[in-house]
């Protein structure tokens, strides 16, 4: 989507099909990995792949962590990979390598979180497990001490979510209740820089769940997702909240 332009072009689609896998750009590559494949065709033997723009093809790239329903972020030359346990993996883009960051919460899975790089740390924001449901707890990492803190917690919990950062805010918006309820969420909450908690933000006209969310000069999209909680009703919906004109 070019956001100027406001256009759509279509690129070559990946080589196996995916649902849930996470995406960062990292310098002026795009990679794609991990998911569920669900027996969908393609190319399953690698974890994941490169998105090489000037040439529109993918290539595979060896070491990308299998990770899946969770968000992904990069940070100091690094993408970190959130996964539904809780639990992050570093990779290093020049050397290949990947590591596992043990999750905050012993035992606590996150499925359907979503990971943020913010004022030089990592935001692991929301998720839920079959045991205690949907919670609104962000799980925040240092990577200079290598520890976690307990950060602000939003103010309504949700799973499958879109999040996105500038250099001042985080802002979260939509996702869905299925363990603790049945329903999409369309509230919208941000917090900034040095507070303590999250404020509210004008709310999605549409209320989806497993949405992108992403930032771009004075906007917060939100693309796509499902209305039915749980389930697939997609619309291809984009909703764009603008906070200058």
């Amino acid at each position: 989507y070019d956001p100027v332009g406001n256009s759509w072009a279509v690129l070559t689609d990946i080589p196996g099909g995916r649902d849930h896998a996470l995406a960062v750009v990292l310098g002026a590559d795009l990679f794609v990995t991990g998911g569920f494949a669900n027996g969908l065709g393609g190319d399953q033997s690698n974890a994941g792949w490169r998105y090489i723009e000037t040439e529109n093809r993918w290539e595979a790239v060896p070491g990308l962590p299998f990770n899946a329903a969770s968000g992904a972020a990069t940070l100091n030359g690094y993408a970190y990979w959130g996964n539904d346990s809780g639990d992050v993996t570093q990779f290093d883009p020049r050397l290949r390598r990947a590591r596992v960051i043990n999750s905050h919460l012993t035992g606590g899975a996150r499925d359907h979180s979503q990971l943020v790089a913010f004022m030089g740390e990592l935001w692991m924001l929301g998720g839920r497990s079959v045991v205690t449901g949907e919670t609104g707890r962000a799980s925040v990492f240092d990577p200079a001490s290598e520890t976690w803190r307990e950060g602000p917690a939003l103010q309504f919990p949700r799973a499958g979510f879109a999040a996105a950062t500038t250099t001042t805010q985080i802002i979260v918006s939509g996702g869905e209740m299925i363990i603790n309820g049945n329903f999409a969420r369309n509230e919208t909450e941000a917090i900034a820089a040095g507070e303590n908690a999250w404020s509210n933000l004008p709310a999605l006209p549409i209320a989806m769940h497993g949405l992108g969310g992403v930032t771009n000069g004075n906007a917060f999209y939100a693309l796509g997702g499902s209305t039915l909680a749980g389930g697939i009703r997609n619309r291809g919906e984009v909703q764009i909240y603008r906070w200058t004109p």
